[in-house]
């Protein structure tokens, strides 16, 4: 029996479908793994962002401020307050509105073949039906050099059905022993967003980071909903 923490990071005033949605899937797949014997929290946190310092900024500049500073800090105290005794920590976008019910069975069984690895499904978006979404947090070793997930098929140079990647984001399992050994939420480097310390940190354990091509989840189509854009 597994006992996993679910945490989505949620902004306030999002779009209230697209929160009901996200919300209705997280406890779906909650379900389905307590129907199996496992034990499993969830946790929707709504905390603010602390953008106090880059609140003047518009657009892609505001986005970038908000993944360098405010977002790792927001992850990172997130997990101090909930990571307590649990085996895994399942984060899940507050965006992504569609998943497998046993998407949460299959990623443990995943990570345990692979030795503790952090993984990951394709994040897919629902605007259209190949459009691979997080190309930013999915980055790939390009012969030593960081390259970010492609929009279109194939979407990784690899071509694997078990891609190895540098990193994964959006919708992804951390063994918790990753967070115990010292890994934090942080801003490392250019070109990365707030997932890439904890893929970093399991790397240097000499855990693997995986993106598992035979399983999707799904971004909502943010143009479709009031007050929302995408990003």
């Amino acid at each position: 029996m597994s006992n996993t923490l679910i945490l989505i990071a949620r902004r306030r005033g999002m779009n209230g479908i697209i929160a009901d949605k996200n919300a209705k899937m997280a406890l779906e797949v909650r379900s389905y793994s307590e129907h199996k014997g496992n034990a499993v929290d969830l946790v929707i946190d709504e905390r603010p962002v602390d953008d106090s310092s880059f609140k003047h900024l518009d657009g892609l500049a505001y986005f970038n401020a908000r993944c360098r500073h405010a977002m790792p800090h927001l992850r990172q105290s997130i997990i101090d307050d909930y990571l307590g005794e649990h085996d895994y920590v399942l984060w899940i976008d507050a965006d992504v509105i569609v998943s497998p019910v046993d998407v949460l069975e299959k990623l443990i069984e995943l990570s345990k073949s692979l030795g503790g690895a952090i993984v990951a499904p394709k994040v897919m978006s629902m605007k259209d039906p190949y459009w691979f979404y997080d190309t930013g947090g999915f980055i790939e070793d390009r012969g030593g050099k960081h390259g970010w997930a492609s929009n279109m098929p194939p979407y990784f140079e690899g071509r694997r059905l078990e891609q190895e990647l540098v990193s994964v984001g959006a919708f992804y399992l951390v063994p918790s022993d990753v967070y115990r050994s010292g890994g934090r939420h942080k801003w490392l480097c250019d070109n990365t967003t707030d997932h890439y310390s904890i893929c970093r940190h399991a790397s240097d354990m000499g855990r693997k980071v995986v993106c598992d091509m035979k399983m999707s989840v799904w971004h909502a189509d943010l143009s479709k909903y009031e007050g929302e854009k995408d990003h």
